[in-house]
């Protein structure tokens, strides 16, 4: 994501892995953010930038490495990439071909929610197998760049909550004690059960006990339980 340098990417790799724990391969994607509060311009741009790179780094990861399952988690502004590489990936694919991914989970997406909704979310269901997403109307960082962009994010619950189909919308607002309320994916106890529930159990939303269904009309989104505890390091 945005101020996120690439010793940070790999300690949070590393970290993920052994929390959930995870029985595989961690494999870390770092875009050249400038990992400075005052890049945020910089680090779209190279959101941007890095895309067809990343296609091409999944692509590889998928049909080159003989592996069985691939499960992909993107955070913040790195969904700006990861889901445009997965847009682009889906255009290439035949309606008939198998998904190239297991699980894959978009962690406080720092997108437009409206492009979002309309472009970006039909691609990822495409191709794998589950995605989730994780929202908050607690996150500092998103309210910020709601500010900033003059639009909802698509990690924003609340009334702008993002609903679509072939995707599960987990709102995890109150689950997280951080100051920035931005980095609940990975620092969260609750947070990291229910990572667990998705990445390892496989599990979706309608199996998944600390979750509670709200509705929204026709659509459900899903509430996770409020008491947590934070992971000190």
């Amino acid at each position: 994501g945005y101020n996120v340098s690439f010793e940070a990417a790999l300690l949070r790799t590393a970290q993920l892995a052994v929390d959930l724990p995870f029985d595989g391969v961690p494999v870390c994607y770092s875009w050249p953010s400038q990992a400075t509060l005052t890049g945020y311009p910089i680090d779209a741009n190279n959101a941007e930038w890095t895309v067809p790179h990343l296609k091409d780094f999944l692509l590889k990861l998928a049909t080159e490495t003989g592996a069985d399952s691939i499960n992909l988690i993107a955070h913040s502004m790195g969904n700006r990439a990861m889901t445009a590489a997965i847009r682009q990936i889906s255009q290439q694919q035949d309606s008939f071909d198998p998904p190239l991914f297991d699980r894959i989970v978009l962690a406080a997406p720092d997108i437009d929610a409206e492009y979002f909704r309309r472009d970006a979310a039909p691609a990822p269901a495409q191709v794998a197998n589950h995605v989730t997403l994780y929202a908050s109307s607690e996150d500092q960082g998103l309210i910020a760049s709601r500010k900033g962009n003059d639009y909802p994010r698509a990690g924003d619950s609340g009334a702008d909550i993002v609903i679509v189909p072939g995707i599960d919308t987990i709102d995890v607002s109150g689950t997280d004690l951080s100051l920035l309320g931005h980095s609940y994916y990975g620092d969260n106890e609750i947070m990291l059960r229910d990572l667990y529930d998705v990445v390892r159990a496989r599990l979706p939303a309608t199996q998944r006990d600390s979750l509670v269904p709200r509705a929204v009309g026709p659509m459900t989104y899903w509430q996770l339980a409020r008491k947590a505890t934070t992971i000190n390091r």
